[in-house]
C-alpha cells in the first residue's frame, strides 16, 4: 500500500497535476466499502485501510513544495521522510530534483545514486542522475544514464525526456571552447576529487582540490564554476559570486555558471542582479533541469 501510494503521488508530480494537501484526517482510519451494502450486510463487508504513514506525508509535502518553487522547504519535508526511514527511494529521488532545482548537480548524485542502491529499477532515478551528471559536466556518465532509462521503463514522459537528453548531448557543445573545458575538466584528476568531496558534503576539501586545480590550469572554467557550488554551500555568496564572474569571463556561454552567480547575487541580497542572470539562463541553453531551476528563481524572486 506504501509503496503504490508513494509512486502515484510521484506520477502527479510528473505529469504537473495539482495536488490535494495532507490535512489531520490523513492520519485517521477510514472504511472503504468493498461490497455493495444492504440492511442485512455483515460486517465483513467492510475492510480497515492503514492510515498514511508519517514519511509518506513529508514526502506529499515535500512535492507540494516543490510544485510551488519552494526547493528549500522541499529538501526540509524529504530529509524528515528519509530519517523516518532511510530505505525510502523516492524520498531520495524527489530530494534530489530539489537539490536539482537549486543547481546543486553533487547533492543532487548523491541522493540518485542512494534511491538507485535502494531501487536498481526506478528509471526515473536515473534520469535525474543524467541531469546531474550533466550538470557536473560529465556528459558520458550523462549518457550511459539517460541511455538506461530507455530500459526500464515504458512510461511516455519518462522516455520522452531521456530521448531529448540523448539528442542534445549527443549533438556535443555548442561551441570548440565547451568542447575544451569539457575535456580538460573531465581529466583533472583535482577537479574530480573536488568533484567527489562536493558530493561526499565536504565543500571545504572541495575547494581545496578545486583551487589546486585552477593553479595548474588558470583556464578551468569549470573549476571556478564548482568551487563557486562549494562557496555556496557554506554560505559565501560574496567568494561564490567572485568565481562566478571568472568563469563567465572564460567561457561567456557557461549557463550554469550564471544560474550560480544568480544564487550568490540572491544571498547578498541584490534581487535585480539575481533576476538579470536567471533570466540571462533561458537565452542560453534547452536543458529542461537548468531552465526549470531559473524558472523557479524567477518566480521566487519576483514574488518578493
Amino acid at each position: 500500500m506504501k509503496y503504490r501510494l508513494i509512486s502515484v503521488i510521484l506520477l502527479i508530480m510528473f505529469i504537473g497535476l495539482c495536488l490535494i494537501g495532507c490535512n489531520d484526517e490523513n492520519t485517521e482510519y477510514v472504511e472503504k466499502v468493498v461490497t455493495p451494502q444492504s440492511p442485512n450486510s455483515t460486517p465483513s463487508n467492510i475492510q480497515t485501510v492503514s492510515p498514511i504513514s508519517e514519511e509518506d506525508i513529508h514526502i506529499t509535502q515535500g512535492i507540494e513544495l516543490l510544485i510551488n518553487g519552494q526547493p528549500d522547504e522541499a529538501i526540509v519535508s524529504l530529509t524528515k521522510a528519509i530519517e523516518s526511514d532511510p530505505s525510502l527511494a523516492s524520498a531520495y529521488e524527489v530530494r534530489a530534483q530539489a537539490y536539482l532545482r537549486k543547481g546543486d548537480g553533487s547533492l543532487a548524485l548523491a541522493d540518485c545514486n542512494r534511491a538507485i542502491e535502494l531501487d536498481p529499477a526506478l528509471a526515473t532515478a536515473y534520469n535525474k542522475r543524467g541531469f546531474a551528471y550533466e550538470i557536473l559536466g560529465n556528459t558520458q556518465a550523462a549518457l550511459a544514464d539517460f541511455q538506461k532509462v530507455l530500459t526500464l521503463t515504458e512510461d511516455a514522459q519518462v522516455m520522452q525526456m531521456a530521448r531529448d537528453a540523448i539528442q542534445r548531448l549527443s549533438a556535443g557543445p555548442s561551441s570548440s571552447q565547451s568542447n575544451t573545458q569539457a575535456m580538460s575538466c573531465n581529466t583533472n584528476s583535482d577537479y574530480n576529487q573536488g568533484l567527489q568531496s562536493l558530493i561526499n558534503g565536504q565543500p571545504d576539501e572541495a575547494i581545496a582540490y578545486f583551487t589546486k586545480a585552477i593553479v595548474t590550469d588558470p583556464s578551468l572554467a569549470c573549476a571556478y564554476e564548482l568551487r563557486a557550488q562549494a562557496y555556496l554551500r557554506k554560505g559565501d555568496g560574496s567568494l561564490a559570486l567572485a568565481d562566478c564572474n571568472r568563469a563567465i569571463e572564460l567561457d561567456p556561454t557557461l549557463a550554469t555558471a550564471y544560474n550560480k552567480r544568480g544564487f550568490a547575487y540572491e544571498i547578498l541580497g541584490n534581487t535585480q542582479a539575481a533576476l538579470a542572470d536567471f533570466q540571462k539562463v533561458l537565452t542560453l541553453t534547452e536543458d529542461a533541469q537548468v531552465m526549470q531551476m531559473a524558472r523557479d528563481a524567477i518566480q521566487r524572486l519576483s514574488a518578493k
